[in-house]
């Protein structure tokens, strides 16, 4: 029904290079090997957050238990204490970070499911705020092919 009430847009459906967060258009070989190596080294059932498309993937190929409501860890320019108590609030195991965010602003008007900035997004994340992730101790980059990082969330 969503294909004959025109959802998504066409142009969304066509061939053509990583479109952010743009439903078809952003399925590559980035996020498939991404989910597929979730799958594969941390085990399905895993609570993973990302954007819309990571945690689609993270979903479908990696068998991972997805977690909405993780915008707020990206829009913010530094960690803090009210990051830290959303992590715990969400038990978030897992952050799927893809860089090309910081590329392009979402071509469905939210990078995240839920977006509390869906429709007003002017620009795209910054490199800051994608980075962050790298300096939180506890914090743990398992995974990186250039495009996409996952995180694992708190130390072990």
């Amino acid at each position: 029904g969503a294909r004959v009430g025109g959802w998504p847009p066409a142009g969304q459906l066509l061939p053509g290079p990583y479109l952010a967060d743009g439903f078809e258009r952003s399925v590559d070989a980035y996020g498939v090997d991404a989910a597929d190596w979730e799958h594969d080294m941390i085990g399905p059932g895993q609570r993973t957050g990302g954007d819309l498309t990571a945690i689609a993937l993270a979903s479908t190929y990696g068998r991972q238990d997805p977690v909405r409501g993780v915008a707020p860890l990206f829009y913010a320019d530094q960690w803090s204490d009210t990051d830290e108590d959303l992590v715990g609030t969400l038990a978030l195991n897992y952050l799927v970070v893809d860089t090309r965010l910081g590329e392009q602003l979402p071509a469905n008007s939210q990078y995240f499911d839920n977006d509390p900035d869906a429709g007003r997004i002017t620009k795209p994340l910054t490199a800051q705020q994608l980075n962050k992730f790298d300096d939180l101790p506890q914090w743990s980059r398992l995974y990186d092919n250039g495009k996409i990082r996952i995180y694992r969330v708190g130390g072990e």
